[in-house]
């Protein structure tokens, strides 16, 4: 199942961090945030990274930033 996502999910000019679940997921949202990015002025990056300490369904955080 493709997880959907909006724009209200990526920062205007800055950094935003969201939590997922799984890899699939985080990687998915990473992928997808620079995909839908990448024409714009300012292009998203995305970092995913793992808290093995963090409750499963924070386990998985993505850093996504524009500057």
């Amino acid at each position: 199942m493709k997880t959907q996502f909006t724009r209200d999910w990526l920062p205007l000019l800055g950094v935003m961090w969201h939590h997922f679940p799984t890899e699939y997921q985080a990687t998915e949202f990473a992928d997808w945030a620079e995909s839908v990015t990448q024409h714009d002025a300012r292009p998203c990056h995305a970092l995913v990274t793992v808290d093995p300490d963090a409750p499963e369904e924070f386990r998985f955080e993505v850093r996504v930033h524009n500057w």
